[in-house]
């Protein structure tokens, strides 16, 4: 029977960091802002960073994945972004963007809503080398 290790740590406010062999796996909450638009076209962009888990850089390290969820939607966890549509809000497709820098990883979404939503976020991280 193989046993699973898994740690947790905190990488940064809000966010915690499961670790399995050369994965590590970060989540967290965002309040993104809100839409100051009225045609409702265009989003409003919330950027924030967090650190590097553990022995994770941007010189070893890829990204597998950056799931998000809105929380009028806590089931949905969607992976793609989808086009500029009213049914983004419904289905978590929110445009976002993962940046791996030199000492942080910046982490950006839009949200078209004209108020604040809470986003939970998951980021998974692989080792290469």
């Amino acid at each position: 029977m193989a046993m699973l290790l898994v740690t947790t740590s905190k990488t940064a406010t809000g966010s915690n960091v499961i670790y399995h062999d050369d994965v590590a796996i970060i989540t967290g909450d965002k309040t993104l802002d809100a839409n100051s638009s009225s045609s409702g076209q265009e989003y409003a962009q919330t950027t924030w960073n967090i650190e590097y888990p553990t022995g994770f850089s941007k010189n070893n390290c890829i990204v597998l994945a950056f799931q998000g969820g809105l929380e009028t939607n806590l089931r949905v966890g969607a992976y793609g972004t989808g086009p500029v549509t009213s049914t983004n809000f419904v289905n978590a497709t929110l445009p976002r963007t993962v940046v791996l820098w030199d000492d942080l990883i910046n982490l950006e979404c839009w949200n078209p809503a004209a108020s604040t939503k809470t986003y939970h976020y998951k980021l998974v991280l692989l080792k290469i080398s």
